[in-house]
């Protein structure tokens, strides 16, 4: 059975902590010490270790006389294993100087250690046999970890950055520089960890360094409770929500906008190390607000308790004495004895405590937070229970925060809420990464990754951010982030590895049905799990039963056609990264060939599923055919962002196998059909089309399919042009209209005309632009163009009526540049084909400009930049949505929203620049300028005219080059430069002659009679 030979594997991946810990010049110690003493020195020595390894959770891999070396994350994982690491490294350093002045030792035998730590991923599997079977992990961090301690100083705990980072909140430290390290290819940077202390608890140890993100509707409900509160109807909400959700953040934010001199709160936190200690998070706040610092003598301690007693009023003759007990201050003789049961001691002590606490929160109104009650020991639960019940009347409004699995021990109601936290939706997900990634743009793949994966807990956004950030993913430019390497699919930050394989330990012998279940994927079904793991109907059930009860995945349907969905992208990534490749490979084999016989539905409708275990398996030959369907399927539906990723990975399975002719030619096939869909999706500037039409070029030379060469030489066309190399684009587009005319097949001619036309048009050739149009539009047909338009994923009819609108406003045909641009919107919608559509709107925009600033033009810009944005965002195009987020910009600035306008004007520029495309520049920054100058930010106008200037310069791009001159004079003239504007509407009135553009030269025209005027 599958899931038989999933539990056998030897081994496992997984993320632990290794600590080091080797004593300090044991040679010398051997040379001078008897071996009998040198035994028992080391003995005490591996006692300490062991029992502090215990304490911590961790997992002692061997003794090496001298050494030991302990795992934390196996056999099971813990949310906080780098944590438990560091703490029993300092507690080891303690135990160590507790014995070496609690015990008699020879002269000069004194014990030193030096510890090292590290964070890694490893693969942990047993090795030896027989007796001498031990578990030892393979991978950098025993290594690294070994050679950490080596450096560090003798009583010392250092660390490196990988451990640092995440456990950092919880202790004290500081940072040794970088280091090289034996066998270790670049240096690591390393902290010495001197103590325990940080964020343990309470608001401090909220992240607070991204801004706040969303949480209208849960601020909303508390702002509520808390007007109620403050009118004395005590009001307690009990905050549920996953970890990562922000439960913490949400109290922290919502208390600082509410916190003032007049508000008093009260915190405590419970953990999972005090899960078993009675009262203590009562506890840690009664001595925290009633004063009782722990360094003051016993005396002095009980002698502040009654004081801050009689103040709040408690005056009950038992109150001190229960108290002392409670809070472990040593009272000797000064109280008599209490002749009251157990029971009774309890009962009172319950009641002592609600009264204090009354007390504290009776003077001004007070927010009360507990946060982490499903960690919560049971006397804390009965307190809260006992407060809550009976305290009804007071200004206070308690916020308690727990995991989902909590169910308060009060009745809920309008005085005891339960408020569940909701994720993040893909906006608010699309902020937190801005934020995180110093407010710059991150590519389009990247940001929808993330968005998937992290399924809107703010944590998990975050980490995932950092960690594709530090793992150097993306590289940082001025405006944005650009992609430098894959994002790899499998990919868990550090800094949640841990809580995330701590759920999956959690499941006992269900783990292994866990992760079949994974490497099915997000989804699976009972049937389809039951037939692969070949695990008997009751034993299967229970196991999914149990990973249902951990809050692991969601069940929909009943007996064998149940559903099964990870609650979490990164709970069911964690499950299926723990396994070992070859087990991997042997299950995707095994649901491949399952898929395929019995579900031959799935198979015929949902072909990248069979693509991707086969690929899992490492079956290329046989994924590459149903990667290419999926693909094709895919774009029969318009869905070219899942068509774009299905042949990408078809190439993917190609360039694994052997460079045979046959791979070749159909690889040659993949490069041709991903292109267009590139240049939709990305933007025809994106260096991915042009590294696809490049390879594509280069295979139908080398195995001389001459046939199919056209396609890539007009998708660099494309390319040039959109990067705003005119002079490039202009050689190319001969070339191409050359190789279209050649084919007399009339659908590849109008490509042809399409290169020329635009080519001309946007070097401000404007009757060239026309001839050249009218010659590709008298080639038009419709069936023709739909076909067309599914071969290169746009309609090339659209984009030449567009340029010969354009180009007939330029030229004074206003009239008829209006009825042709109306006939491009039209056909654009008239083709139902998405993309086509897409292009057709945004044309709409660009050539909108023709028509002026009126209310009717501004409101239909308006309306058309919105429906552009929106479907740009359904479908992925990246480039489209950034013109319409621009335009729609400029539209919202004729409206007067100044705010809107200003922040979707500079994030559209952004974005656009960001997919490598140039053209268009020229215009849309004149236009932008002439938006600032709308809201009076004349300054901001003038440095995106330099830009547009620039830009015309550099490319050769010299459509609409006469407005920018135009609105330089506008600037100008409201200086007081009289003089500096005509000259600028001259050289503006100079360049629109030469470009025969009659329109932009009456405009100037009419500048320059209101300045002379």
């Amino acid at each position: 059975m599958l899931l038989d030979f999933a539990q056998r594997a030897d081994g496992e991946r997984r993320q632990i902590t290794v600590l080091m810990c080797d004593v300090v010049g044991s040679t010398a110690l051997s040379q001078t010490l008897d071996p009998e003493d040198l035994h028992e020195l080391l003995a005490d020595f591996q006692r300490v270790c062991q029992e502090a390894a215990e304490r911590g959770g961790g997992y002692i891999s061997q003794f090496l006389g001298d050494g030991v070396q302990i795992y934390f994350g196996f056999p099971r994982a813990h949310e906080d294993d780098a944590r438990r690491a560091v703490a029993c490294g300092l507690d080891i350093l303690q135990g160590m100087e507790q014995l070496n002045h609690a015990a008699a030792r020879p002269p000069g035998a004194r014990l030193q250690i030096r510890a090292g730590a590290d964070t890694g991923r490893v693969v942990v599997s047993p090795v030896g046999t027989g007796a001498r079977r031990e578990n030892i992990a393979m991978g950098d961090a025993p290594n690294i970890a070994a050679r950490v301690q080596a450096v560090a100083e003798p009583d010392t705990l250092w660390v490196t950055e990988a451990t640092w980072r995440i456990a950092h909140e919880h202790f004290h430290g500081e940072p040794r520089g970088e280091h090289e390290l034996k066998g270790v290819a670049t240096a690591l940077r390393l902290w010495r960890v001197t103590e325990a202390g940080g964020l343990e608890s309470g608001l401090g140890r909220v992240d607070m360094r991204t801004p706040y993100v969303g949480r209208g509707r849960e601020h909303a409900l508390l702002a509520s409770h808390w007007a109620a509160a403050q009118a004395g109807a005590a009001r307690y909400v009990t905050l549920r929500g996953e970890p990562g959700i922000g439960k913490s953040r949400l109290v922290a934010e919502f208390t600082r906008q509410f916190v003032n001199d007049d508000i008093v709160v009260l915190a405590a936190s419970c953990t999972p190390y005090a899960q078993n200690s009675a009262f203590l998070p009562v506890t840690n706040l009664m001595v925290h607000r009633l004063g009782l610092d722990r360094a003051l003598a016993a005396d002095e301690r009980l002698d502040c308790l009654e004081a801050r007693l009689a103040e709040l009023g408690v005056d009950a003759p038992d109150a001190p004495p229960l108290m002392a007990a409670l809070l472990s201050i040593p009272s000797g003789e000064r109280y008599p004895a209490l002749e009251i049961s157990p029971v009774r001691q309890r009962v009172r002590t319950l009641a002592i405590l609600v009264d204090v606490l009354h007390a504290l929160a009776s003077r001004h109104p007070t927010i009360l937070i507990a946060e982490d009650l499903h960690w919560a020991d049971p006397s804390t639960i009965e307190f809260l229970r006992l407060f809550v019940s009976s305290v009804r009347e007071l200004p206070l409004l308690g916020l308690f925060t727990a995991r989902p699995e909590f169910q308060p021990a009060w009745p809920s109601g309008d005085a005891a809420p339960l408020i569940d936290v909701s994720r993040l939706d893909d906006d608010e997900v699309e902020s937190v990464v801005r934020n995180v990634a110093h407010g710059k743009r991150v590519p389009g793949e990247v940001l929808r990754e993330i968005a998937q994966r992290c399924d809107g807990v703010p944590l998990f956004v975050e980490e995932m951010v950092r960690s594709v950030i530090e793992g150097r993913v993306v590289e940082e430019h001025e405006l944005s982030w650009e992609l430098t390497s894959p994002f790899r699919s499998g990919l868990i930050p550090a800094s949640i590895d841990a809580s995330l394989m701590a759920r999956i330990d959690r499941l006992g012998d269900a783990r292994a049905t866990a992760q079949l279940g994974a490497t099915i994927g997000r989804e699976f079904s009972h049937s389809l799990i039951q037939l692969i793991s070949g695990r008997g109907e009751q034993v299967l059930s229970e196991d999914l039963e149990r990973i249902i009860d951990a809050g692991l995945v969601w069940k929909t349907g009943s007996g064998a056609s149940a559903l099964y969905v990870f609650k979490h992208a990164l709970v069911r990534d964690a499950a299926y990264e723990s396994l070992l490749r070859r087990t991997r490979q042997a299950c995707h084999a095994r649901i491949a060939a399952v898929l395929q016989e019995h579900f031959p539905d799935i198979a015929a409708e949902q072909p990248e599923l069979i693509a991707h275990h086969l690929s899992g398996a490492g079956n290329d030959e046989q994924a590459i055919e149903f990667w290419r369907k999926a693909g094709q399927r895919a774009l029969a539906r318009t869905a070219m962002r899942e068509a774009a990723v299905h042949f990408q990975r078809a190439i993917g399975s190609v360039s694994r196998l052997p460079e045979e002719s046959r791979w070749l030619e159909c690889e040659l096939d993949l490069q041709n059909e991903i292109a267009p869909v590139l240049m939709t999706v990305q933007g025809w500037g994106a260096n991915d089309v042009r590294h696809a039409c490049e390879r594509a070029r280069e295979l139908a030379t080398r195995l001389s399919r001459f046939d199919k060469i056209y396609p890539p030489v007009w998708g660099l066309w494309t390319y040039y042009f959109l990067r705003g190399e005119m002079d490039e684009a202009a050689t190319t587009a001969k070339a191409v209209l050359a190789m279209a005319e050649a084919t007399a097949v009339p659908m590849i001619r109008i490509t042809g005309r399409h290169a020329t036309a635009y080519t001309h048009l946007y070097r401000g050739e404007f009757e060239q632009a026309v001839q050249e149009a009218d010659a590709g539009l008298a080639l038009f047909d419709l069936e023709q163009e739909r076909l067309l338009a599914a071969t290169f994923q746009l309609s090339s009819s659209v984009a030449v009526r567009t340029a010969r609108a354009t180009a007939l406003w330029m030229l004074g045909h206003v009239d008829e540049a209006r009825e042709e641009r109306e006939r491009m919107v039209r056909l654009g919608r008239e083709l139902a084909h998405t993309p086509s559509r897409a292009a057709a709107l945004a044309f709409q925009l660009h050539s909108g400009l023709c028509f002026g600033w009126h209310d009717q033009e501004v409101d239909e810009q308006l309306q058309v930049a919105d429906e552009l944005c929106t479907l740009s965002k359904d479908e992925g195009f990246v480039l489209w949505h950034a013109v319409a987020l621009t335009y729609r910009g400029a539209a919202l600035a004729v409206q007067g929203h100044a705010t809107q306008a200003r922040s979707q004007i500079e994030h559209g520029l952004e974005e656009f620049v960001g997919t490598g495309a140039r053209l268009t520049l020229v215009p849309m920054n004149a236009m932008c300028a002439k938006a600032f100058m709308l809201m009076h930010d004349d300054e901001r106008a003038w440095q995106l005219l330099e830009v547009a200037q620039a830009e015309a310069n550099a490319r050769n791009e010299r459509m609409w080059e006469p407005e920018i001159d135009r609105m330089r004079a506008a600037i100008q003239f409201r200086r007081g430069d009289a003089a500096g504007a005509e000259a600028s509407l001259r050289s503006a009135m100079a360049k629109a002659r030469r470009q025969k553009a009659r329109s932009l030269e009456e405009w100037v025209e009419r500048d320059l009679r209101d300045i002379l005027v």
